[in-house]
């Protein structure tokens, strides 16, 4: 029996979560790369349970994609005891495994891992690499005897997993002790093995054939087996690389509120109260009778593992059902008590909001000492913020950067209810923009830029969603003008190569892309009997060919960085081809607008996610938006364009997915202050129906209600509203061209690789004010519509400058004047100014 609690939420030295009434964040938390990484060459080698004893339990399906036949689910449960000497001062480890474990050292849990390699949807095939995850557990360990534990899981579980083949787990720590001695603790055969036998299935659990007390050093492992060595660590099955991401921040949260559907049974759930705080001396009782129902609302949307302690008769069941919206069921799991104290905690990642309890077999009183939900997320702090003078704007932000918290673990998720391989790379492009506005990180999005890389070297430039393929470009320069770190472009570029000629030979004699696998993925939207998650050529041709289009301006600004001439010139004749191309095969003067594509000489070869040529002419907000953000469309026609996207409501309308690049468009055509925040207002349709996090889609499929492809309006009101964006790559040079719209009000802060970025503006009848302030490294050019000018003169920190032509002063570092603008440019430092 269990008489403490296991599974406490982990905390790394160094990283302080906080939990607040905007989410949950780190403090002053700073990862440092050199601490992934494993200085020296393994000597630990990867062991597994025992063959001869364990024969069906050793291999694994590679995918959730491949056949099941023939493979067993195990959790494998390995223990090792190791003596230590007194005056430690530093112990390091790497720790690994496949599928996934949960590290304890000294009955306290302490790692959970590896993070996911990456991946495709319906890939079926290994990826050819493997992370370990780097530990310092100086303050775990003990003069004396220290267990060391771990659980590991067999199988992939969810589409993000991956498998080499076969069970694995490897450990290696280095002990460093004050007089210089060293000891290295290894995983090898003297480490015990054995299956947890109540771990039925996934999301089964047996508590009455858990053998309890496993993790304490008094256990009694003499009935365990000792483990087989699978292979080395170098050279073996595991091509072993650092995870370069800091571990995930994990907080304790408990629910807010209990709903008892059947209040004329509320008598039977006795201090229901003391589930909301942990009120351990008092503890919640389940009175004996028939099964018992209750939900427990947690505020908000959570991503986490269920944990429960329970003190129960034998055989008594809960079935624990996750919802985001309630009545809604994700996933359940089923628990099944042992005899006393139990202890649960979900293998598995929800998506919580609520949980749905049903308890039957309750012979004796059922005492809950704990429901709650052990949050994760990846260590964010909340440096940036916008607010402004309309409260429903400030409510889509805050909930834009809780749903891209959430979709932020050990890679970016498309939502934590589907957790789909690295393939979704729409998703992660937005993500990141968000990221990088409200948290400031750019490790998660580096990681997954090189998994992704990993991916196309791999399968020669091909992905499932084929336009994907064509996103990851922009979020390499995205990335760079982010961070100004153009090591990875130059790591990355032939890479970029492999993708572009493959989307070389999709070209057809249009000049236009003809004949790629698929049009994947376009948007979640209907039409007749198509769906654009895959459309036919006449509504995909388009969009994807608008796409390429800016993956070859993309790799000509990436060539022009690393000094590739003969590329940059290769990419320049391709891109000059496919906008003619473009403009002389789809556009329709009488519509003002381009269409979705045309059908060719050659009918389509018809295949699952390619359907037949499509009769008719097809037109989109897609496909328009993408001509105008590109510049496929002349600059005299992009207002015009942008009207028709936003009035004309017979085209196929976007789903907030696509609405990113709508809203992209608006800002670069100059019609942002029309239509920008009318169109961002509608994402109260989503808060009205899930107030904490955002739904993937308007409507019309069943979906999920935390996808962070959704928050692009989190990075929209920053950028836009506030108008700050990169000139130069790394905030070097900051552009700050606000867009002021109706708005009274509105300030922010946006975090740089050189420091913060502090801003804000009023405006009204008689004047504009603007305050400023930008790291000392950086210079910023501010941008003014003369329109919003009130007066003759401008003020900078309190000393009045009469305007006129272009001038110098000594406030700034010069002032230009045209008939649209004023643009001054400032060093670093702090400025208010009126106007």
């Amino acid at each position: 029996m269990c008489s403490k609690n296991i599974y406490e939420p982990i905390a790394y030295p160094g990283m302080n979560v906080k939990i607040t009434e905007n989410g949950i964040e780190t403090v002053e938390y700073k990862y440092n790369l050199k601490s992934s990484m494993k200085s020296s060459l393994w000597k630990a080698k990867w062991i597994w349970l025992d063959n001869k004893i364990y024969n069906d339990y050793q291999n694994s399906y590679f995918t959730l994609f491949c056949k099941k036949e023939g493979y067993k689910f195990a959790i494998a449960r390995f223990r090792k005891e190791v003596i230590l000497e007194n005056n430690i001062k530093s112990i390091k480890a790497w720790v690994s495994a496949d599928v996934k474990y949960r590290l304890f050292i000294n009955s306290r849990l302490c790692g959970r891992g590896p993070a996911e390699v990456g991946g495709d949807y319906d890939n079926k095939d290994p990826m050819n690499y493997w992370f370990y995850d780097s530990y310092d557990f100086t303050h775990l360990f003990k003069e004396g005897k220290n267990v060391i534990c771990a659980e590991v899981l067999l199988l992939p579980q969810v589409q993000a997993d991956y498998s080499m083949g076969h069970g694995g787990f490897i450990f290696e720590a280095e002990v460093e002790y004050y007089n210089g001695k060293r000891l290295t603790i290894i995983s090898d055969s003297e480490w015990k093995a054995t299956i947890a036998e109540a771990y039925i299935a996934y999301d089964q659990y047996d508590g009455r054939k858990e053998f309890f007390g496993w993790l304490e050093s008094d256990y009694d492992d003499s009935k365990w087996h000792h483990a087989d060595v699978v292979c080395t660590a170098i050279g073996g099955r595991w091509n072993l690389i650092p995870r370069e991401i800091p571990p995930l921040m994990e907080t304790k949260i408990f629910p807010r509120e209990v709903k008892m559907p059947f209040t004329e049974l509320g008598y039977r759930l006795i201090n229901y109260h003391s589930l909301l705080n942990n009120n351990n001396t008092n503890n919640t009782i389940v009175l004996p009778g028939a099964p018992y129902t209750f939900w427990l609302d947690f505020g908000k949307t959570l991503t986490g593992f269920i944990h429960i302690k329970a003190k129960s008769a034998a055989g008594t069941k809960m079935i624990i059902g996750s919802e985001e919206i309630i009545g809604k069921s994700i996933r359940n799991e089923t628990l099944i008590f042992g005899e006393g104290l139990n202890e649960y905690e979900s293998f598995y990642l929800h998506s919580i909001r609520y949980l749905k309890i049903t308890i039957s077999n309750i012979i004796v009183p059922l005492v809950l000492h704990e429901i709650s939900v052990n949050f994760i997320s990846y260590p964010v702090s909340y440096d940036g913020d916008f607010r402004c003078s309309d409260s429903l704007l400030n409510d889509i932000y805050k909930v834009g950067r809780w749903t891209t918290q959430l979709c932020m673990q050990s890679y970016h998720m498309d939502s934590p209810v589907h957790q789909e391989a690295l393939g979704c790379t729409g998703d992660y492009m937005i993500e990141s923009l968000v990221n990088y506005y409200t948290f400031g990180d750019k490790w998660l999005t580096r990681m997954d830029i090189l998994r992704t890389a990993h991916l196309l070297e791999q399968k020669d430039g091909l992905m499932f969603h084929t336009s994907y393929s064509l996103i990851w470009i922009q979020m390499m320069v995205d990335y760079y003008l982010y961070t100004g770190d153009s090591l990875l472009l130059n790591e990355l570029a032939f890479t970029m190569h492999i993708l572009l000629e493959r989307f070389e030979t999709y070209r057809g004699v249009s000049g236009l892309i003809e004949n790629p696998p698929n049009y994947m993925f376009m948007d979640w939207v209907s039409i007749g009997k198509y769906n654009l998650h895959h459309p036919p050529r006449t509504i995909g041709q388009g969009y994807l060919t608008a796409l390429y289009f800016k993956a070859l301006n993309n790799a000509i600004f990436i060539c022009n960085i690393i000094g590739d001439k003969e590329n940059e010139l290769h990419y320049k004749g391709l891109a000059e081809e496919v906008k003619l191309a473009f403009n002389k095969v789809l556009w329709v003067e009488e519509r003002c607008l381009y269409c979705d594509g045309r059908n060719g000489i050659v009918p389509t070869k018809e295949n699952k996610w390619l359907p037949e040529d499509a009769d008719g002419i097809y037109f989109s907000q897609h496909t328009n938006a993408l001509a105008v953000l590109f510049d496929i469309a002349p600059v005299k026609k992009q207002k015009d364009i942008m009207k028709n996207i936003f009035e004309d409501t017979t085209l196929i309308q976007a789903q907030p997915y696509f609405m990113h690049f709508i809203l992209e468009a608006a800002a670069h055509a100059g019609v942002f202050e029309k239509y920008g925040l009318k169109q961002i207002k509608r994402w109260k349709s989503l808060l009205d129906e899930n107030s904490t996090s955002l739904k993937e889609v308007w409507s019309g499929f069943d979906c999920d209600y935390s996808h962070a492809w959704s928050a692009t309006p989190t990075y929209q009101l920053p950028s836009k509203i506030l108008g700050v964006s990169p000139l130069k790559p790394g905030f070097e040079v900051i552009a700050i061209k606000p867009i002021f719209t109706n708005l009274k009000w509105a300030i922010g802060k946006i975090p740089t690789p050189k420091g913060l970025i502090d801003i804000g503006w009023s405006y009204n009848a008689s004047s504009l004010e603007m305050r400023i302030s930008i790291p000392h490294s950086c210079r910023a050019i501010i941008s003014i519509p003369v329109s919003k000018i009130k007066n003759d003169y401008l003020e900078i920190n309190n000393k009045k400058i009469l305007i006129k032509n272009s001038f110098i002063s000594d406030l700034c570092i010069s002032i230009t004047i045209d008939k649209k603008s004023i643009v001054i440019e400032i060093p670093g430092g702090s400025y208010n100014f009126l106007f």
